[in-house]
């Protein structure tokens, strides 16, 4: 998250599942589903922020099974957000489910919904 806000979607794309069912919801834009689809969507959800910092995240439920889970969650940050020159605060209520994948190294995110 903290790379994000600075306008690195690299870093947290290094997480996310290659597979073809992987999806993302976002506040800039519908839902999109695909890998390819999904980088492209981060990319220009990165493109908004920069000069930024995470700065708290409040984990609500959460649920971890043998190949699946949950986290439910607030994430607090501040950053420049689009054209503006000053930073301002921000939060995001997420679920993100995630799922373990062979070759993926452990868990990966399936589909996070901000």
């Amino acid at each position: 998250m903290d790379a994000f806000v600075k306008g690195d979607y690299e870093p947290l794309a290094a997480l996310w599942s290659r597979a073809g069912d992987v999806t993302l919801g976002n506040p800039f834009g519908p839902f999109v589903w695909g890998f390819e689809q999904v980088l492209e969507t981060m990319k220009r959800a990165a493109d908004n922020y920069r000069d930024g910092e995470a700065r708290e995240f409040n984990q609500l439920p959460k649920h971890v099974a043998e190949d699946v889970a949950y986290l439910v969650e607030v994430e607090r940050f501040k950053a420049k957000i689009g054209g503006r020159e000053d930073v301002t605060s921000g939060s995001l209520r997420c679920t993100s489910i995630f799922r373990r994948e062979d070759g993926h190294g452990g868990w990966c995110i399936a589909m996070p919904i901000r």
